[in-house]
């Protein structure tokens, strides 16, 4: 028998033999560690294979982050769902741009779970201190908030923001609780141009309100008589392409004599392309309501006058706007918004896209009379409206990084998109430059070797895209450049940077959509994929004289054959 063991281990025949197996698994967690632990021991004590690529299922915990360009593979998703309370910072984002003087906007979204009557604190950090705050009382038992909190950072660097939210009465995980991010550095003040070829007071105390704000640059150029002109700064004489090109805020007024009313032909056509091509901001700040050349801007919107006999405090304009002669728009056009309304939630103040650009226009005529009221609600008003609005812009070259604060080892998405206006299109062809990217950690002061950053064509005309993973601690500036056009944008690493937050939501949606779902625990999850993908039995090619048991058949046998022949004398 052992003669014939050694034969068959030379001759190495390839059978079939039957097996029960499971198929493969992927287990994908997110930071909890303990959680992606026992999804890994619940899979192997069930009989599933992990694998990276092919799996049959994804085994998710509840603050995955999930791929969705994997298509095919059920997802099991470990949420909570049945648990205890809990509350979490599903999404955090801060104003893209930030100049002087003025506040950056933290906007945050909470989600809570088993909250009903309880009531929330979210707190926003600098460096370890709170510097602003809002609460909430929730009346649901799974409910949703959007809260909006203002800071005005001390200094001009890019500054390190948390948001953190107070844990529930028993909740048990709150490490969703808190999420980081990074407020840009201060930009140059925005270059805004006044132009008005008549008295027109509304135009008149808005620049007054930007020229006292440090981060506008404000020139300007209007009647004050009939035969003076008052001007600020160098402003043009006219208004031409070339005139308008280095601006990016056009501020105009009107009245019956003169403004944006009675343009010339020439003139309304430059104040287009401004915005339709240039992609500037035009402010409209008319004393009476819109007509002639600047209706051509606002087509197919008609205009209904109101006068009242008290002022009224138009909502949504921090508390300080306020107005008795009202030029009330009959419906607001498409990618419209309301800036300002009144107690009926008619649009006042409002913002509609138009092109690559935007424009403002205001129907409070004589809000400029209550300047004064509402502690210089005016001011406050017009210089946040006219930064928000031009921030939604896009400049020439527009570098963003998400996420913008990170860990060691975390991926970076870069992206650098050239405005359709620096590039060169035909009927047939469209010429756009190349990418550079090239990133340079900053330390103390002193700028250290660049690296450059691979980008390819991203979906659209002038988008590259492309993933930077630092491997160290610090500040870091990518620098972009596509033709003439350059920007940057920074990107600070810190090993104790909080995670991006998780929507929870897109977890459970996914898992929905791939024919898996949600689950209270991992027993839960592996119970359900154990009952979809059951063993079976399958036969599998194998070479048997290749076990380790083959070998130690041969030996056993040769000892016994050994010991029989000892024992019979035999040598």
């Amino acid at each position: 028998m052992a003669i014939v063991l050694a034969v068959i281990a030379i001759v190495d025949p390839r059978v079939s033999l039957p097996r029960r197996a499971r198929p493969g698994v992927r287990v994908v967690g997110g930071e909890d560690a303990g959680g992606r632990a026992r999804l890994v021991d619940g899979a192997r004590a069930a009989g599933f294979a992990l694998v990276s690529d092919g799996e049959a299922a994804t085994l998710a915990t509840r603050d995955a982050r999930i791929d969705l360009s994997r298509r095919g593979a059920p997802i099991y998703a470990v949420t909570g769902i049945d648990g205890g309370p809990d509350i979490s910072v599903q999404r955090v984002s801060v104003s893209p741009a930030r100049v002087a003087g003025q506040a950056v906007s933290v906007s945050v979204t909470v989600h809570a779970r088993g909250a009903r009557g309880q009531t929330s604190q979210l707190q926003l950090d600098d460096a370890g201190l709170p510097v602003v705050s809002a609460s909430h009382r929730w009346t649901a038992d799974a409910e949703q908030w959007q809260a909006t909190l203002s800071y005005l950072p001390p200094g001009a660097e890019a500054v390190r923001l948390r948001v953190r939210a107070s844990a529930l009465p028993g909740e048990r995980d709150i490490r969703d609780n808190v999420a980081d991010l990074l407020a840009p550095p201060l930009r140059g003040p925005l270059r805004t141009l006044v132009y008005a070829s008549d008295v027109t007071w509304p135009a008149v105390f808005v620049r007054r309100a930007l020229e006292d704000q440090p981060g506008f640059a404000v020139s300007s150029l209007q009647r004050s008589t009939t035969a003076a002109f008052t001007r600020a700064g160098s402003p043009p004489t006219g208004l031409t392409e070339r005139d308008l090109a280095p601006y990016e805020v056009l501020i105009c007024g009107s009245s019956e004599t003169g403004g944006l009313d009675t343009a010339g032909a020439a003139s309304a056509a430059a104040v287009r392309w401004f915005v339709e091509e240039r992609g500037g901001l035009v402010v409209f700040v008319p004393d009476r309501a819109p007509a002639g050349r600047a209706s051509d801007l606002l087509p197919g919107v008609s205009f209904v006058s109101k006068v009242l006999d008290t002022p009224v405090s138009l909502t949504g304009s921090t508390g300080g706007l306020m107005a008795t002669e009202l030029a009330i728009p009959s419906a607001l056009p498409p990618l419209a918004s309301a800036l300002a309304s009144d107690s009926t939630d008619a649009p006042i103040v409002f913002a509609m896209r138009r092109g690559l650009g935007a424009i403002v226009v205001s129907g409070a005529l004589d809000a400029w009379r209550y300047r004064d009221a509402g502690d210089a609600g005016f001011a406050r008003f017009w210089a946040a409206v006219v930064l928000a609005q031009a921030s939604a812009v896009p400049p020439a070259l527009e570098v963003t990084t998400s996420p913008s604060l990170v860990r060691p080892g975390d991926v970076v998405h870069v992206s650098a998109r050239l405005r359709p206006t620096e590039f060169s299109a035909t009927r047939d062809r469209i010429e756009i430059p190349a990418a550079s990217v090239r990133v340079t950690p900053v330390a103390h002061g002193q700028a250290s070797p660049e690296t450059p950053i691979r980008v390819w064509p991203g979906a659209e005309p002038g988008l590259y895209e492309g993933e930077w993973r630092p491997s160290a601690s610090g500040d870091y500036v990518l620098d972009a450049g596509i033709g003439d056009a350059t920007a940057a944008a920074v990107v600070r690493v810190t090993s104790d940077a909080s995670a991006q937050p998780v929507n929870a939501d897109a977890v459970v949606v996914a898992a929905a959509a791939s024919g898996g779902g949600t689950f209270a625990d991992e027993g839960a999850a592996i119970r359900a994929i154990a009952d979809r993908f059951p063993a079976v039995t399958t036969l599998q090619p194998s070479n048997v004289a290749r076990s380790p048991w083959w070998a130690a058949a041969f030996a056993v046998l040769l000892c016994v054959e050994w010991a029989l022949r000892r024992r019979q004398g035999l040598s």
